[in-house]
């Protein structure tokens, strides 16, 4: 029985097995520092759906718009101004064509 104990408290040392007092089982219950919640803080919707879904959509629509235009725009840019180094996975050209005047 002494064996069992001393390989028990030899596998706490070396991290095999975690102490209870770090497995966090006893923490009091969150406190809620407000009044009580309940059914009367829900709010009441007071305008139609699809009014509200309309008006809504719109603007996600307009944002979604805005987002494509921008990432459409910085890809523009990236491939113009070779970020992803598509000319350098490339085979050489010519010296004819590298040194002709523009």
């Amino acid at each position: 029985m002494r064996l069992f104990a001393i390989g028990r408290q030899l596998g706490k040392r070396l991290g095999g097995l975690q102490s209870t007092r770090l497995s966090h089982g006893n923490e009091p219950a969150h406190f809620n520092p407000g009044p009580p919640t309940t059914y009367d803080s829900i709010p009441i919707p007071f305008q139609p759906y699809g009014k509200v879904h309309q008006k809504l959509q719109r603007k996600f629509n307009r944002y979604l718009l805005v987002s494509i235009g921008l990432l459409v725009t910085s890809f523009a840019l990236a491939i113009a101004d070779d970020l992803f180094l598509w000319d350098g996975t490339h085979a050489p050209h010519s010296w004819k064509n590298r040194n002709k005047k523009a």
